[in-house]
């Protein structure tokens, strides 16, 4: 399958080969292709006519130079042509976004590089840091659910929760922040974690209030 770059023009493909419905076996080199005649379904939407038509190269295959608006959905990108006299001709793009696409085909593309490195050449700890927040700096927005300890289930509003954490296995202390809880709605609710309540690669934050039940909150920290 070849890989298309989202919203782009002058992307050129081939499509083919043109087969004389005939005799299933030559090449039809004399088509009209015209922007009609190929026919486009992207990401699985209506079908639409092309941008543009197509001009024989050789042995039955014409060149096509897609548009942007031919490109701007992504996701698969259905061809279709049915001439007549000839036998129906079917391929399938798939249309990725632009910085996709650069970091795999543009020159000197580095395959989602961060720093010069590569996904594919980096190390455990390299990936880690690129998908785990980070030890001993801020995490703001970390959410939190309560419900009632009366029934288990129901959505505890209201409520003034307690922070405490546990560090890599040790024992709950007080929080250096979370000192202000927020309320969000439904029974969530959100804190802003300080550097000293993210230093450690393992946390397991409490949240708890006397008249729900308490939540327990691990988060695992790139060194």
């Amino acid at each position: 399958m070849m890989f298309l770059k989202e919203s782009t023009a002058s992307q050129t493909v081939k499509i083919g080969p043109f087969i004389d419905e005939t005799d299933g076996i030559s090449a039809m080199t004399g088509l009209t292709i015209s922007a009609a005649d190929i026919r486009l379904s992207k990401a699985g939407a209506n079908i639409v006519a092309c941008s543009v038509g197509g001009t024989h190269d050789e042995l039955g295959y014409y060149t096509v130079v897609l548009g942007s608006a031919d490109t701007g959905t992504v996701g698969p990108l259905q061809l279709v042509v049915h001439e007549a006299t000839a036998m129906p001709v079917y391929h399938e793009f798939q249309v990725i976004e632009t910085n996709v696409y650069d970091a795999l085909f543009a020159s000197g593309a580095d395959g989602f590089g961060t720093d010069g490195v590569t996904i594919s050449s980096a190390s455990a700890a390299t990936v880690a840091r690129l998908i785990l927040p980070q030890t001993n700096t801020a995490l703001n927005n970390v959410q939190f659910l309560m419900v009632l300890a009366s029934d288990h289930v129901t959505a505890a509003t209201g409520l003034t929760p307690v922070m405490t954490r546990s560090i890599d296995g040790g024992a709950f202390g007080a929080a250096a922040g979370g000192t202000t809880i927020t309320e969000v709605s439904n029974g969530m609710y959100q804190v802003d974690l300080a550097t000293a309540d993210t230093n450690g690669t393992e946390i397991v934050y409490r949240f708890a209030v006397a008249t729900a039940d308490d939540t327990f909150l691990t988060i695992r920290y790139a060194a």
